[in-house]
């Protein structure tokens, strides 16, 4: 399967094409700003190798602990890399992090906002191409086998 590196590279190059497609259908700069920003992240901190110790899970240094339980949770390729379950489960587990640690700081968590879901865009689209790269990169070992 392709390195971090690789996918890293591959999910900067989509996101260099993704951008301006966005700004030729007239998205608002704002809206470009927070997919931009959510791709990027979910690009460098989520990602279906979460459920091993990869440079993913390295990369949120202290923070990573609250991804052990992910990680027990999941088998590394099995449903953390489903093109659905995968994302939902990534997206879901980090709201509900997120949802917890503003419950203790006691903010408001009742109001959702359409940015909301172009930050979920943003993640998506980041977490479903790692996935098709490695679903790519599979395919092609396995012609390369016979």
């Amino acid at each position: 399967m392709p390195s971090y590196q690789i996918h890293d590279k591959i999910n900067i190059a989509l996101l260099v094409l993704i951008l301006p497609a966005l700004i030729y259908l007239n998205v608002d700069f704002v809206t470009v700003f927070i997919f931009a920003l959510s791709f990027t992240f979910g690009t460098f901190f989520l990602s279906p190798d979460l459920d091993i110790n990869s440079k993913i899970f390295k990369r949120w240094k202290l923070l990573r602990i609250f991804w052990c339980p992910y990680k027990e949770i999941f088998s590394h390729r099995q449903l953390s890399h489903h093109p659905i379950f995968g994302p939902v489960s990534l997206i879901c587990y980090l709201f509900a992090l997120v949802i917890l640690v503003l419950y203790v700081v006691n903010a408001d968590i009742t109001r959702v906002d359409i940015r909301l879901l172009i930050i979920i865009a943003g993640m998506v689209c980041a977490i479903e191409a790692h996935i098709v790269t490695d679903l790519v990169s599979g395919i092609k070992k396995k012609k390369g086998k016979k």
